[in-house]
């Protein structure tokens, strides 16, 4: 099985660009919560300035983190978590610095993922 090294690695990998920001959003594997901000933390020290957000099936719930790294401006995690998990018709909501949600369907994480994705973009657009 992949170490969580592994997964973070192809994580940054995948890194997108914008304005100088870097992004990265996906649906991985995690235990739990914890797990889950462990890896958006560990993906986001490796791409500062930077935006994280990844989904993840909790025990058959739905889950999202989304983490904005210091030095990245306009955009707002809690904000971003509250319009994606509209996807998955779960909750959440959190602070500009780091947002989590949860409670859905899990079928419908690649779009909440994708909607995250929309939403840092378009606010990096600024």
């Amino acid at each position: 099985s992949r170490t969580t090294g592994d997964v973070v690695g192809s994580l940054v990998d995948d890194t997108e660009k914008r304005n100088g920001v870097s992004l990265v959003t996906g649906v991985v594997d995690a235990r739990d919560m914890d797990h889950l901000l462990s890896l958006v933390d560990r993906v986001r020290d490796h791409i500062q300035p930077g935006v994280v957000a990844l989904g993840a099936d909790l025990q058959g719930k739905a889950a999202l983190v989304v983490s904005v790294s210091q030095g990245v401006d306009g955009v707002d995690a809690g904000q971003i978590v509250k319009g994606s998990v509209r996807e998955f018709e779960g909750g959440g909501g959190g602070t500009r610095q780091l947002g989590r949600g949860g409670g859905g369907d899990p079928a419908r994480l690649p779009d909440a993922v994708a909607a995250a994705r929309a939403a840092v973009l378009t606010a990096l657009e600024g």
